[in-house]
């Protein structure tokens, strides 16, 4: 099965969501692919917390959405990300934060044109940012189908946990998703451990990152499309951009595992 994906990596304005929305929008509108084309199905994936960022967390609670109880700006952000969900005729893939039960959650959503759904909650929660301060950890681990996709999930630093990446990959994940805030001073770490996931579980990943800084630092984009063999397909720099890439799911997969096959050969009594 062919599907076409376009990662958007951009400058995140700290607690302004409807602008990096809107921000988002004014990206994909330079992407030279048919908008509405019914052909291929299409996935839009965007970088961690896009609609906030990382910056101040009480600013970031006030942000964030509640989906039992919509506050005005929360409505805004849902109509606005629906709106482009319909006008790209694409699923978008990206993290959030959101409220339940009055916690905090860095939760990943799926858009599409008539429904918002939280399809993760992080798990790892990474302590040099404080985000265990602010942030309650996820402890689910579930796969979404998508036009007969199974589809998997993480966010960020979950990419150093081999074991979260197996786990979908285990249960039937043809593409595990990474989107991130991640820094440019261990870069070299988000190229290496991406290729690893996608190795090591003989599935496509495909890891998206934000560009420019807050008061954390520097982020490092390198936002970058990796195959079942590891190869990368397409990769962006530093700066602003979109990166648009077909791939053929089916046909990469069922190549990587045609002389070996490692879900076949695991030996689950010793990861136990």
């Amino acid at each position: 099965m062919k599907i076409l994906l376009n990662l958007v990596q951009f400058d995140i304005k700290t607690n302004d969501p409807i602008h990096n929305i809107d921000r988002i929008n004014k990206l994909l509108e330079n992407v030279s692919f048919e908008k509405n084309d019914q052909k291929y199905k299409q996935i839009i994936i965007v970088p961690e917390l896009f609609t906030t960022g990382f910056g101040n967390f009480v600013e970031i609670k006030n942000c964030a959405i509640d989906f039992s109880n919509l506050n005005n700006l929360a409505l805004e952000q849902t109509e606005h990300l629906k709106n482009l969900a319909n006008k790209y005729n694409a699923l978008i893939l990206g993290s959030i934060p959101e409220l339940k039960n009055k916690s905090l959650y860095n939760s990943c959503i799926r858009i599409s044109t008539d429904s918002i759904e939280v399809v993760y909650r992080k798990m790892h929660l990474f302590g040099p940012m404080d985000e265990p301060e602010f942030f309650t950890n996820g402890n689910t681990l579930l796969n979404f189908e998508y036009s007969s996709l199974n589809i998997g999930t993480q966010i960020c630093y979950d990419l150093r946990f081999p074991e979260a990446a197996r786990k979908l990959s285990a249960d039937g994940a043809s593409i595990i998703f990474y989107t991130a805030d991640w820094p440019s001073k261990r870069g070299n770490h988000w190229n290496h451990l991406l290729k690893a996931r996608a190795i090591e579980n003989q599935c496509f990943v495909i890891g998206v990152n934000r560009v420019g800084s807050d008061k954390w630092g520097e982020y490092f984009g390198r936002s970058q499309i990796i195959s079942p063999m590891g190869e990368i397909l397409g990769s962006l720099k530093q700066e602003e951009s979109c990166l648009t890439k077909m791939i053929d799911v089916t046909k990469e997969i069922e190549s990587s595992r045609l002389k070996f096959n490692v879900h076949k050969d695991r030996r689950i009594t010793l990861e136990t």
